[in-house]
């Protein structure tokens, strides 16, 4: 009976180190949105080259057009017509 009992509380013990387990990960689109985020408070900011290299990172991991739309519009704030235009 008592292997029972060191099984049970082994069995427990380790539930209740799987439940903790390690913190989330983050995903593909949750660092698209933080990258995103920090992208448009740079903006807000004055700070285009910073936006201009968050939205590029964000734009790499996943190409969606309002990255590549925002994008345009910090190369533009940066007077740099050549690559608003090619983004």
């Amino acid at each position: 009976m008592r292997s029972g009992m060191k099984c049970s509380a082994g069995v427990l013990l380790l539930g209740t180190l799987l439940a903790a387990g390690p913190a989330r990960a983050e995903t593909a689109d949750d660092e698209v949105q933080r990258l995103s985020d920090q992208a448009i408070d740079s903006y807000k900011s004055g700070e285009y080259q910073q936006a201009v290299q968050l939205l590029a990172r964000a734009y790499a991991i996943r190409p969606l057009t309002p990255l590549l739309y925002n994008l345009a519009k910090a190369y533009d704030k940066l007077g740099d017509a050549e690559n608003a235009y090619a983004s």
